[in-house]
């Protein structure tokens, strides 16, 4: 489909980039597969990890536009596509940078404080264990965001504003009353992504006349979902692994010291019903010529 020319490559390679980002952000979400191949995240870790007002604000602008991108992606025309995805994206820009300013600056430590509040070492729990912890998990996440209510709420439910001051009709914002799981808010939202740039590979033929477009819209999503999502669960995974580690170093202190007072019970014991030889009890080797001589007569 590529006719060689620079724009069609830079296109090609910006689609294949994005996909493979949709896919393994999907796949760590999931737990198909480990954060940076080294430690997994369970759904309900991440869904913890957004439930305090602010993760729920980022989380209700990732919801409007996959709703929004939903509307556009049967639109067969290649170019009105283009056009629609560019307001989405827009009225996406404004509303995820209007939530961004009214978080707290102590918003990622507390989240992350609350997700190891409730968590342990996978590897020493059972599974009835871990449906418990979760469980406990997910009920302090909500206690502790009894303030959810102060969350902003939109004026206009149908629309929202574009870059140049115009009400946006194609950016979505319905009223959301439940508590969002971002899990499901996050994975749903990389498929929709990937299909819609999909679409972009119908454009190659014309790409000179779309390529500014093509990246400012992926600027966009680059920055208000990938960086994001990417710095968010970089921040949980290295505190689960950090607490992982720090209970495993504890156990293998503990596993020693009961291993050195078994072996000094055992010792005890041997001493007392006489198997072995007190060492206080052994006289000394008398390495004389006379005490030598003594020891060969025995």
């Amino acid at each position: 489909m590529s006719n060689g020319s620079t724009s069609d490559k830079k296109i090609e390679y910006l689609i294949q980039k994005r996909q493979s980002n949709f896919s393994y952000i999907q796949n760590v979400l999931e737990n198909k597969a480990p954060w940076m191949n080294i430690v997994r995240v369970h759904p309900e870790e991440i869904n913890a990890f957004y439930q305090l007002p602010q993760g729920q604000e980022k989380t209700r602008s990732w919801y409007f536009f996959g709703l929004s991108l939903g509307k556009i992606a049967d639109v067969s025309h290649e170019e009105s596509m283009l056009k629609k995805f560019k307001r989405v994206a827009e009225g996406f820009e404004s509303f995820a940078s209007s939530s961004s300013s009214s978080s707290s600056s102590s918003t990622l430590s507390r989240q992350l404080s609350l997700v190891q509040a409730s968590t342990t070492p996978y590897i020493y729990e059972s599974h009835q264990q871990q449906q418990k912890r979760r469980s406990t998990l997910m009920q302090e996440c909500i206690n502790s965001s009894s303030d959810t209510k102060k969350l902003s709420t939109p004026k206009k439910s149908s629309s929202s504003s574009s870059s140049n001051g115009k009400a946006n009709k194609d950016y979505i914002i319905p009223n959301t009353p439940i508590r969002l799981k971002a899990n499901q808010v996050i994975t749903s939202l990389c498929a929709m992504l990937s299909i819609i740039y999909n679409k972009f590979m119908d454009l190659l033929s014309e790409a000179g006349m779309y390529i500014d477009d093509i990246f400012k819209i992926d600027n966009i999503v680059k920055h208000f979902f990938i960086a994001e999502i990417y710095r968010d669960i970089d921040l949980l995974a290295k505190s689960l692994l950090n607490r992982e580690l720090n209970s495993l170093s504890e156990s293998i202190a503990g596993q020693s010291l009961n291993s050195q007072v078994s072996t000094q019970a055992v010792d005890d014991d041997s001493y007392a019903n006489g198997d072995l030889r007190n060492p206080e009890d052994i006289p000394d080797y008398d390495d004389t010529e006379e005490g030598i001589s003594a020891e060969r007569l025995r």
